[in-house]
């Protein structure tokens, strides 16, 4: 529409180098509302896709054995007891004897392979899991685990750190589940819990940041919901990926009111929080059109699935945004019917480097646009991955460059495109407030 408008109006004015200049001023912009427009109309056109489920009315049964884990990383003796504190709350939200939680951490970043306070971080985590499994049980032994790497030297970052950070740990710890006598960066090992996993494997494993609420009752419908035989995903052999089914199912994430009114800026930005009891269930285009949508780090995925597709697959010091390209070659389905909670980030520098890191994680999967990738032995293959998780990258690149292109758009629109500054200046801030209002006029 900007670009129509831009068009006509430089038409009259029969200036064919001003023609130009708008098309190309204006064509990202107004990719931003046409994307929004056509979303917005095909969530009206298009039911969401609720996926089915299996019921558990008592214990999870043992061939759905299923860990949760929170990937962090520790920092000091008062961060180890507020992660534990979390871990606990989560398993009293989640109360049922089959369930195990487990903290899988690293230390810091460090100039050196080991520092003064690690000793003592350990020491806090010991005392931790000690009194938690004083206290609670399950069917396979502890309910709670503990699991922490040492630093490796970093070559590439010139820092000692824990391999390849969350995927990392989650690869390593996957391994583990796989092999008891995988070679990994873990000191810290809960042996009983690798034995019991000899006689009743891990078939599940549901992964949260450390800052994620899992509600009461949330992970056994992920469980139930992987457990369906409609749902259990399908390898292809020559792909190598998940073609049929899903190999991870990701929840709906939703911020808390709680972490919306810390600071006024989690005030303004944040939008919409709290849980919505009556409309659980909300569309998403990519799962009700396309079967398939997008991780985000936080969800259950099937750990024979992921190994068998994913273990050693990706190429070291290459991926920071892992999530999304685990989703398209495992596909992940979006349960809009299951929410969990994610704090929000209370100032604008913490937000900005947050970001940052999706930013940068984003342009560093382009080379998945391309027909050949990179490999984890450093060489290529062919792209196994659909048109939809293409679209998916790109997509995200898109939006990466959408504050500088309404930058550009506006000073534009001060400098060269004709008629007022103000009219320029008004469909900028039509265009940020576009998603607000579109959906005021369809409630």
């Amino acid at each position: 529409l900007l670009a129509i408008v831009g068009v006509v109006t430089n038409l009259i004015a029969r200036e064919g180098w001003m023609i130009i200049l708008t098309l190309i001023v204006s064509w990202l912009p107004a990719l931003d509302l046409s994307i929004i427009s056509t979303n917005r109309l095909l969530s009206f056109l298009v039911p969401p896709r609720i996926l089915p489920k299996l019921e558990f009315k008592g214990p999870i049964p043992d061939e759905y054995r299923t860990v949760v884990i929170v990937p962090t990383m520790l920092s000091s003796t008062a961060d180890v007891e507020a992660q534990f504190e979390l871990l606990e709350i989560r398993a009293l939200a989640n109360a049922n004897e089959s369930l195990q939680f487990a903290i899988v951490s690293d230390f810091l970043d460090a100039e050196t392979e080991t520092k003064e306070d690690d000793d003592a971080i350990l020491e806090a985590s010991r005392r931790q899991i000690n009194r938690l499994n004083v206290q609670y049980h399950s069917k396979y032994g502890d309910t709670f685990l503990f699991f922490h790497r040492k630093r490796l030297w970093n070559n590439s970052e010139q820092k000692w750190m824990g391999w390849e950070r969350k995927r990392g740990k989650i690869e390593e710890f996957n391994q583990l589940l796989k092999n008891n006598d995988a070679q990994t960066s873990f000191i810290e090992i809960p042996d009983d819990f690798l034995a019991s996993t000899k006689q009743i494997p891990v078939q599940y494993v549901i992964t949260l940041d450390a800052d994620t609420k899992l509600p009461p009752g949330s992970a056994q419908m992920l469980i139930g919901t992987a457990a369906h035989p409609l749902n259990k995903a399908e390898i292809n052999p020559e792909k190598n990926i998940v073609t049929k089914g899903y190999g991870i199912f990701q929840p709906r994430i939703s911020i808390p009111p709680k972490s919306a009114n810390k600071t006024m800026f989690a005030k303004i930005y944040s939008g919409n929080v709290g849980l919505d009891p009556y409309t659980t269930a909300v569309s998403d285009i990519y799962q009700d059109l396309f079967g398939e949508g997008v991780f985000t780090g936080k969800g259950l995925y099937d750990l024979n699935a992921f190994e068998t597709v994913l273990g050693n697959r990706f190429p070291d010091n290459r991926i920071l945004s892992h999530d999304l390209l685990e989703s398209t070659y495992l596909r992940a389905a979006l349960l809009t019917d299951i929410e969990l909670f994610d704090d929000y980030p209370t100032t604008y520098l913490s937000f900005s480097k947050r970001l940052h890191r999706w930013i940068r994680g984003d342009w560093q999967i382009l080379f998945w646009l391309f027909n050949r990738v990179p490999k984890g032995d450093k060489e290529k293959e062919r792209n196994p991955i659909n048109s939809a998780s293409r679209w998916k990258i790109l997509d995200n690149l898109r939006r990466s460059l959408s504050p500088a292109a309404l930058l550009v758009f506006l000073l534009a629109g001060w400098i060269f495109l004709p008629g007022s500054a103000l009219v320029w200046t008004a469909a900028v801030f039509g265009i940020v407030a576009f998603p607000i209002y579109s959906t005021f006029s369809t409630d």
